[in-house]
């Protein structure tokens, strides 16, 4: 992919702001929350820059891949990333903020697929997708009891799920708006694929830092900061709304 970078100084109409510095911050391909095709860079991408723009701080955006964005922010290229969910590795190398959204994650087949899941063990012995650069926390109780395989690792949500519709893997795990919203820009409509039992998890997507990057607790403070802004002040739900509806 190659590399794409937007700088938010009058995209937004939302804010009237004046600047107290330039934060470099990268996303990538992880629709409808971030996206260099999507309006204002997806519905996660304007919440993080709108609560940054909330204390007066200009965001220079830039899209990659997943994994090389996680290591320009560790290596400092970049201050910081989004959107990402806990897990151990990360907390061990990044700080997070406060989670910026929630979504349940549900496991998506094929709509002729007889899979069923009311248990751990409905899924022995099945394949799934793990893009490059994304967390196995959502599905790493299945992996630790050695129920399911990783099939695949390739770039995108979109990758997976067309591996899904071809027969190439059993099941993916995405949250639920992502799975259904691309699954009807990849195959016409939503109901191209299905969703079994339950949500898997509830996973809340943050903006990262690298622990050692310089100022990084203050910046961390003041996005923290600027996101409950735009909480109280109505413009974090104006973005959601705008993306996904009430």
């Amino acid at each position: 992919m190659n590399k794409k970078s937007l700088t938010f100084i009058v995209l937004f109409s939302f804010s009237t702001f004046t600047f107290g510095g330039q934060v470099k911050l990268v996303t990538g391909e992880f629709y409808p929350y971030s996206g260099s095709e999507l309006t204002n860079g997806g519905m996660i991408t304007a919440l993080v820059t709108e609560s940054l723009l909330a204390n007066h701080k200009e965001v220079d955006l830039h899209f990659l891949p997943w994994k090389r964005g996680l290591i320009y922010t560790l290596n400092h290229r970049m201050a910081a990333t989004f959107p990402y969910v806990k897990d151990s590795q990360r907390e061990a190398l990044y700080l997070f903020s406060e989670s910026i959204f929630s979504a349940k994650v549900r496991l998506f087949v094929r709509r002729d697929s007889n899979i069923t899941f009311s248990k751990d063990s409905d899924l022995k012995g099945l394949s799934t997708c793990v893009p490059l650069g994304y967390s196995t926390k959502e599905i790493q109780r299945f992996l630790t009891q050695g129920l399911i395989r990783v099939a695949m690792r390739p770039v995108t949500d979109s990758h997976c799920l067309k591996a899904v519709h071809n027969g190439n893997i059993d099941f993916y795990s995405v949250n639920e708006l992502t799975g259904r919203t691309l699954a009807r820009d990849l195959f016409g409509t939503s109901r191209a694929l299905k969703t079994v039992g339950n949500p898997v998890s509830i996973n809340n997507y943050h903006l990262i830092i690298a622990k050692d990057y310089p100022g990084g607790d203050k910046l961390l403070l003041a996005f923290n900061s600027g996101l409950n802004k735009i909480k109280v002040n109505g413009k974090y739900l104006k973005i959601v709304d705008q993306f996904i509806g009430k």
